[in-house]
């Protein structure tokens, strides 16, 4: 058996991230939970721990502590909070794989140049190992059975960082496709876009992913 790792997820309290906390918390890891309300998170972790009483899992409140504990960064935070994020992290990222979950803004301008999320994050912490994966991930989806559930892309540079994150998203029941290199993130965050669009103009249809048959 592989030595249980340490997974901070940051904004844990948020749908995707508590959705994904819950399914992590069945798996190999022991998991510190991290969100700006408090009240939530501590309401996860014993809804976590009611359900699973074997679960190793706690409610941190200082990420820079959490981050230099932990094995794995799963960032589930709002696009806006990634500047702030990353300063708090990058003395205590280096070495570690960063899975990027962030999903890229919608462009109501046509012509902006979209960077790349995942991109940004490598450079705001260059030493470390920054995969992208869950873009276009709906918690909703969670509920699927797992033969149903969308795929969920992997990129990263990082030989070893992207099978990390492959047997960190196998253990959560979805499908893992490694898509490439960190770059072809840029492409991965347009289809959640492009997901979030459909939904917003098509409320009648349930979006919950994408799966390639």
């Amino acid at each position: 058996m592989k030595t249980k790792q340490t997974v901070a997820i940051i904004g844990a309290a948020g749908a995707r991230g508590a959705a994904l906390s819950k399914l992590l918390s069945h798996g190999n890891y022991r998991l510190l939970l991290l969100d700006i309300h408090e009240g939530r998170l501590q309401a996860l972790c014993s809804s976590i721990s009611d359900q699973n009483a074997a679960a190793e899992v706690e409610a941190h409140s200082c990420t820079k502590d959490a981050c230099w504990e932990a094995d794995i960064i799963l960032l589930t935070i709002p696009y806006e909070s990634l500047a702030a994020v990353a300063e708090r992290i990058e003395q205590v990222s280096n070495q570690k794989v960063l899975i990027c979950a962030i999903n890229a803004p919608l462009q109501n301008n046509p012509n902006a140049e979209h960077k790349g999320v995942a991109l940004q994050l490598q450079l705001r912490l260059p030493n470390a190992h920054v995969t992208a994966a869950f873009h276009g991930f709906h918690a909703d989806a969670c509920n699927l059975s797992e033969s149903n559930r969308p795929d969920i892309f992997v990129a990263g540079d990082d030989d070893d960082a992207i099978q990390t994150t492959v047997d960190l998203v196998r253990s959560t029941g979805f499908r893992p496709l490694i898509a490439g290199k960190l770059n072809v993130s840029i492409a991965m965050e347009s289809v959640a876009n492009l997901l979030k669009a459909i939904s917003l103009y098509n409320p009648q249809i349930q979006v919950k992913g994408f799966k390639i048959l």
